[in-house]
């Protein structure tokens, strides 16, 4: 099986490294490219199509929320926020998860080898689920709630048209499995 490929978006140029770094060292996980900003990144994921996005909370000129919705209206993928402050429980982590990442993950404060190596199996994990379709919008390192799920084989397919994304996140909300 080919490794996922995964796009770092993040407009300091040391977090980029760091993560960059981090997945590259995570089994059957590439990283394909980078960008510093939300144009810069539009550019990339039409150009490289990774399996899955990284972004930053905050970034200058278009913010990481509000590149997040855009890419969510026009064409998803999984996305995982990756932020001092999408800490499990905060009011910008629920939003990042409203409006359709897949997770939430904190960076790294400190960089022992031990914290590093935890922090690559972690994230490696997260990124390969996330591309096979095993996270859904809803789960927060650290938050113990079940970001998981498991496909029953039925496929569900919703096409938004003029009506948006936010006529799709109310059906979706009512639908019941």
């Amino acid at each position: 099986m080919a490794d996922v490929r995964v796009l770092v978006v993040d407009d300091s140029a040391a977090m980029r490294a760091l993560f960059c770094d981090i997945l590259d060292n995570a089994k059957g996980v590439t990283v394909c490219g980078v960008a510093k900003n939300a144009d810069d990144a539009r550019e990339q994921l039409e150009k490289l199509r990774p399996d899955v996005l990284t972004l930053d909370v905050e970034m200058p000129g278009k913010s990481g929320m509000e590149f997040l919705e855009e890419i969510m209206a026009s064409a998803p993928l999984p996305v995982i926020m990756l932020s001092s402050i999408t800490q499990a429980g905060t009011g910008t982590a629920r939003r990042a998860l409203e409006l359709g990442a897949v997770h939430c993950f904190p960076k790294p404060l400190h960089t022992s080898r031990e914290e590093f190596d935890a922090t690559v199996r972690q994230l490696g994990d997260i990124v390969i689920r996330a591309a096979n379709g095993e996270l859904q919008p809803g789960g927060c390192d650290g938050d113990g709630g079940g970001s998981t799920y498991r496909s029953d084989g039925r496929i569900v397919a919703l096409a938004c048209g003029a009506a948006g994304i936010e006529t799709a996140r109310q059906v979706l909300a009512a639908y019941d499995t």
